[in-house]
């Protein structure tokens, strides 16, 4: 096992316990001694920002280099062997070196889609004598063997770590071993979530239970989690290279401790959502928004999200249950803009609630624009009338949302829970392709129903593990409000009472009203 600095978290907040950016004098620091303790790999792209200059400029020639050819450009497309060239002297340029150990393609789609050109360049690569070995980046184990079937890279580099084990399928092994691959794996410590027990995600806490039994076995063994999750890998002994990214020295100096020891048992934590595993699929940056829509302007119900429930207004009962969902950003009202709806848009920004204005009747274009104007990444739908709107199941469905590749995720597609605890989670990717495509004036006026009908969607309806969708906890009319009166008095005005409490109490005393409740506003 040889051990390899990796560059990649030389760029700006690479992993989640490195806030800011490592100065370019600290870079050289670790280099300086990475080469004292005996390191003699290092792994780099010139993709990791001025990682190879910090390289070249640090003057170390003792150390065997790994680059990476950078994505390729749609400009470059009929002119690939000569830009992969360009690039690789670039790189030398940039390392102070005449020759590297090895080059990598970084993203095997390119190679897999145009692997004449790139097998062109090779040759040429090999023949000038300008690497010793070219391998490829991969994310899925799966990947090498469409890979073998044209070529047979020197290097395959891919994750591997405590929770990540899909490099031990047996078919990977079989390739690796049949092939005479050098493997080489990388992301030892999952971007910080296996160093740092505070730095995950708040999205991952469908997790939390592994994540956390990892850092107390750690603790029970009396060993740093970033040894142990160094140790783990190293006991692979297929495995020739460990990347490893350190962020502080005395990492790297307690790595090298500890580098020939041993621990006889692992914690079994397997987890194979790739969507976990993936770094370049979580979504840790996000603008999530709530975008609760109102009027005042209902047929049925006029001003009913003026009335009140006590002392409050059932606008403020709702945003002041919804603001406490911890997946958001902000929570914006869209509104008409229309002469009906001034005294609402005064009554919201005398609260200080933020306001957008925009079409009455064509609602999804409102949306649309609101959430454009936001820079929404995610926008969760809520409506003014629901003023049971639940905190914990936005957050759940939210969290769900993030974990998941689904265009759109609401539990109203066919209801378990109750009319009133509607929840619709979509990306904006998928608003602005509604918004393009729906022509109809019906699509127009409701925000998701093109969404919901459309086969060009990824859609997924959340659902309770029971039924209570006979339970009514909207307000449509004056019937509605009545019994949401009652509900609040009966539970003494607990302003966030749970809806599931307020379900039961309904169905056991109000379901006789089910049958005047056929058509919503």
């Amino acid at each position: 096992m040889r051990l390899t600095l990796g560059t990649a978290n030389f760029l700006k907040n690479y992993s989640l316990i490195q806030k800011d950016n490592l100065n370019p004098l600290y870079k050289k620091k670790l280099i300086l001694k990475a080469k004292i303790l005996g390191i003699k790999f290092i792994d780099t792209s010139p993709s990791y920002g001025n990682a190879e200059k910090i390289i070249g400029k640090t003057g170390v020639k003792i150390f065997k280099i790994i680059t990476k050819i950078p994505k390729l450009p749609k400009s470059k497309i009929n002119n690939i062997s000569d830009w992969i060239l360009k690039n690789l002297k670039n790189s030398l340029k940039n390392l102070n070196q005449k020759k590297i150990y090895a080059l990598l393609i970084h993203d095997k789609s390119d190679f897999m889609n145009n692997k004449k050109n790139y097998l062109e360049a090779f040759n040429i690569i090999k023949r000038k004598d300008l690497v010793e070995k070219i391998g490829v980046s991969l994310y899925e184990a799966k990947d090498l063997n469409k890979i073998v079937k044209y070529w047979k890279p020197d290097i395959v580099q891919i994750p591997y770590n405590i929770i990540d084990r899909r490099i031990q399928n047996k078919k990977f092994i079989n390739v690796i071993k049949k092939n005479s691959i050098e493997l080489h794996v990388r992301s030892i410590f999952l971007k910080g979530m296996l160093v740092n027990q505070k730095v995950y995600p708040e999205a991952f806490n469908e997790w939390e239970k592994k994540i956390n039994y990892w850092f107390k076995w750690c603790k029970n063994k009396k060993i740093k989690p970033s040894t142990a999750a160094f140790l783990f890998v190293k006991e692979n002994k297929l495995i020739k290279n460990i990347v490893v990214g350190f962020d502080k020295i005395d990492q790297m100096i307690e790595i090298k401790k500890f580098e020939n020891s041993k621990i006889k048992k692992f914690p079994h934590i397997k987890i194979h959502d790739r969507l976990f595993l993936n770094p370049h699929k979580w979504k840790l940056k996000m603008n999530n928004i709530i975008i609760i829509q109102a009027r005042l302007n209902s047929k049925r119900l006029p001003f009913k999200v003026l009335l009140k429930i006590g002392n409050k207004r059932i606008i403020d009962l709702i945003y002041d249950r919804i603001k406490s969902v911890k997946t958001i950003n902000d929570i914006i009202f869209a509104i008409p803009n229309n002469d009906l709806n001034k005294n609402l848009f005064k009554y919201l920004k005398n609260k200080g609630f933020k306001v957008f204005l925009g079409s009455h009747k064509n609602v999804l274009d409102r949306y649309f624009k609101a959430a454009k104007k936001y820079n929404a990444d995610t926008i969760i739908r809520i409506t003014a009338d629901c003023p049971f709107a639940d905190p914990k199941l936005i957050q759940e469905m939210h969290k769900f949302f993030m974990n998941h590749e689904f265009d759109y995720v609401s539990n109203t597609i066919y209801r378990t829970y109750p009319d009133g605890l509607d929840v619709e989670i979509f990306s904006f990717k998928a608003l602005y392709k509604c918004w393009k495509n729906a022509k109809s004036s019906y699509n127009r006026e409701h925000v998701t129903s093109h969404i919901i009908t459309s086969k060009n969607f990824n859609k997924h309806n959340y659902e309770f593990k029971e039924n209570l969708s006979k339970a009514r906890l909207t307000l449509d009319c004056p019937e509605d409000y009545l019994v949401i009166k009652e509900i609040f008095n009966k539970f003494k005005k607990n302003y966030n009472l749970n809806w599931y409490k307020a379900s039961k109490y309904y169905l056991k005393n109000f379901d006789f009203m089910k049958n005047k409740h056929l058509v919503k506003s």
